[in-house]
């Protein structure tokens, strides 16, 4: 997941992920079946990045 800029904030309702760049996380699994949907939530104090207008 990139997240854009890195003065965003970023969690995720999964154990493992790692950050990789200054805006990029990794969740690796193997022979992975899915319990339920990703959750992410993505935070910003600059509401143009968020889409908002």
């Amino acid at each position: 997941m990139d997240k854009g800029r890195a003065d965003a904030l970023v969690s995720f309702c999964r154990q493992g992920v790692r950050k990789t760049g200054p805006t990029t996380f990794v969740w690796e699994a193997r022979d992975y079946v899915p319990d339920s949907g990703l959750r992410m939530l993505l935070v910003s104090n600059d509401p143009a990045f968020l889409g908002d207008r």
